[in-house]
């Protein structure tokens, strides 16, 4: 199915999208590694990354793996058990999806053979995706979104699993394999990846209750796929099973997107600027033109409306307006990667656009204290 929506002759560039981000880059860092002050924060969060270990909205460095106790949170403490089950059943999923992907596109890449290697090995940190960290509730795997409770539980905070699936942690995990490419970082990215789709299906559970969280998950994927890739390439196999996802996420911001228009707040401007890296990271898909036009119009429309003419984010908040001028630049950046054949390719790189957003940088600049 998936085939016909980007049609056979977009094989190629589906499965090249992670290069083709890149361009031909030899090297993130050009001839020159940074000081190792300067990564300081990278490295620690990849290495992190690669133990399967996070530090999340204050929860110190913790390893949500079979045997993962929380420490509690605001006086509530949550022991749910994960069946003994679930990661040996989960490792056997990725190993089948991996197969049949491998099976489908005839790949007998190195990159796809060792990822099986590496599953069939249990070498690999499995997390649990549905767990507040902090206060050890879980949310259903099994339910619905719409069906996924907000505020309900004492002391559960949903922003802790929603933290954790964002990937941010995988960014750094690509950077990282760009300094170092014997650590494994490549196929850790790979696999954390596949375990993240296996283990949380197109609208179900807790880190689909969110739209704003499938876009900056969706932009976090492409990013740390590309980054990776100029360092060391990645399974075929892999990259077919992330596009494919790619797909349901856009779907998914498509049909359920924040509320735009006057008042929208920083969730819609996150979801434009995912709609817009996914639109541009498959541009074969048969629904990218129309995906990239809903991206560019949104962000056409909430740079006129969220940005005053102080450069200042109307929200008020010195924090959402750094946010929101990264969401504006990433998303208005991700724009100018569309095919110029497309109606949305040239609706953001316009004079008065770009003003706008140097305003919310001098704005940002401005507010800082000296230290």
């Amino acid at each position: 199915d998936f085939l016909s929506r980007i049609g056979t002759d977009g094989v190629k560039s589906t499965l090249n999208f992670p290069q083709a981000w890149t361009g031909e880059s030899s090297g993130i860092f050009n001839s020159t590694n940074p000081s190792t002050d300067d990564i300081s924060g990278v490295t620690k969060f990849a290495k992190y990354s690669a133990s399967g270990t996070f530090d999340v909205l204050g929860s110190g460095p913790v390893q949500p793996g079979y045997e993962f106790k929380a420490a509690g949170a605001f006086g509530h403490k949550y022991r749910q058990p994960l069946s003994p089950q679930e990661f040996p059943r989960r490792l056997e999923t990725m190993r089948t999806e991996l197969d049949s992907a491998r099976e489908f596109l005839n790949d007998d890449s190195t990159e796809t053979t060792r990822l099986l290697e590496l599953i069939a090995n249990s070498n690999y940190a499995m997390v649990d995706w549905h767990i507040d960290v902090k206060s050890g509730y879980r949310w259903n795997p099994d339910d619905w979104w719409l069906n996924q409770q907000i505020g309900n539980v004492p002391g559960a905070d949903i922003k802790v699993p929603w933290e954790i699936s964002r990937a941010h942690d995988l960014v750094s995990l690509a950077i990282f394999s760009n300094l170092d490419k014997s650590t494994g970082s490549a196929a850790t990215l790979s696999l954390r990846l596949l375990d993240w789709i296996v283990a949380n299906p197109a609208r179900k559970g807790v880190n689909w209750r969110s739209t704003m969280e499938v876009a900056i998950r969706a932009t976090n994927w492409i990013w740390a796929l590309a980054i990776s890739e100029v360092a060391i390439p990645t399974s075929p196999s892999l990259l077919w099973i992330v596009a494919r996802s790619l797909e349901q996420h856009a779907n998914f911001i498509e049909q359920y997107p924040d509320a735009g228009g006057p008042g929208a707040s920083n969730h819609y401007i996150a979801d434009m600027a995912g709609l817009a890296h996914i639109a541009a990271a498959l541009p074969s898909h048969q629904n990218a033109p129309k995906w990239a036009e809903t991206a560019a119009e949104g962000l056409a429309e909430q740079a006129e409306l969220a940005i005053q003419d102080d450069g200042f984010s109307y929200e008020g908040s010195t924090g959402y307006h750094r946010f929101v001028t990264e969401l504006m630049t990433h998303g208005t950046l991700a724009t100018l990667r569309f095919p110029g054949s497309w109606p949305a390719a040239q609706l953001l790189n316009q004079p008065q656009h770009w003003q706008r957003i140097c305003k919310m940088f001098e704005a940002a600049e401005n507010l800082q204290k000296p230290n």
